[in-house]
């Protein structure tokens, strides 16, 4: 597989905090890396990093061949790399639709525009029929849908996902990631963060332990299952 996102010892944080100690993460185009880790041990930041919200102090970090990390967070989306970050960010007093307009700013083709807000209607049923709903007004899962949708209306290659699943009823969860099983079948590449034991042995290709700001293990979803350790301590034990 073409290698399309590698980050190589990245260290990061908040002003004078260190969060990230050296984390390395690769990503092939069509493959689901998953994260785990306690929280408050720097999943996000790393998210955050690789979206250029949060400055690297050193490391190096390419996307789709081309060197990133001093980039800014518009050249990022340029190239592809979308992040969905956790608690979805909408812009409250937009509409549905408005907020899903806002994910291609970087289009000019108003016939393009128009197909992929049709696609995110077609995954998400329900962001169709209410469109014209302030997103202030929206549940949990409504609110997912539209961060996910957002960010499926530039030209994303990779969808870094901040707990898709996160607080959500287990039917909303079915259809969100019947969503993102579409998307990987149509060649979508994801970086996630996810503490659903199940729906990450089902989904993700390989799976990346994130502990005080390093990665302490790495494997296939395989291999997770065979490991004690992992499937008890951070897997809930499935």
């Amino acid at each position: 597989m073409t290698m399309l996102l590698e980050a190589r010892d990245v260290v990061s944080g908040y002003l004078n905090r260190p969060v990230l100690h050296g984390v390395s993460a690769q990503v092939s185009e069509g493959e689901v890396l998953a994260v785990i880790g306690p929280n408050g041990h720097g999943k996000t930041t790393f998210l955050r990093t690789l979206s250029g919200f949060l400055d690297f102090r050193s490391g190096e970090f390419s996307f789709a061949g081309k060197r990133l990390e001093a980039a800014s967070v518009h050249a990022r989306v340029e190239a592809g790399l979308i992040h969905v970050p956790q608690g979805d960010q909408l812009f409250a007093d937009m509409s549905v639709q408005e907020n899903l307009l806002m994910g291609a700013y970087l289009v000019s083709d108003p016939t393009l525009i128009a197909e992929r807000l049709e696609r995110v209607f077609t995954l998400f049923p329900r962001l169709k029929e209410r469109r014209a709903q302030i997103a202030s007004s929206l549940s949990g899962g409504e609110r997912r849908m539209v961060g996910i949708g957002r960010g499926l209306m530039g030209d994303a290659r990779l969808l870094m996902l901040d707990e898709p699943s996160l607080g959500l009823a287990p039917l909303l969860i079915e259809q969100i990631y019947t969503a993102l099983a579409a998307l990987r079948q149509e060649g979508y590449s994801f970086l996630m963060v996810e503490e659903n034991p199940s729906r990450l042995m089902s989904f993700a290709d390989r799976i990346s332990l994130l502990d005080a700001g390093r990665i302490v293990w790495s494997g296939t979803t395989e291999e997770a299952r065979q490991s004690k350790d992992i499937l008890t301590t951070y897997l809930g034990g499935h």
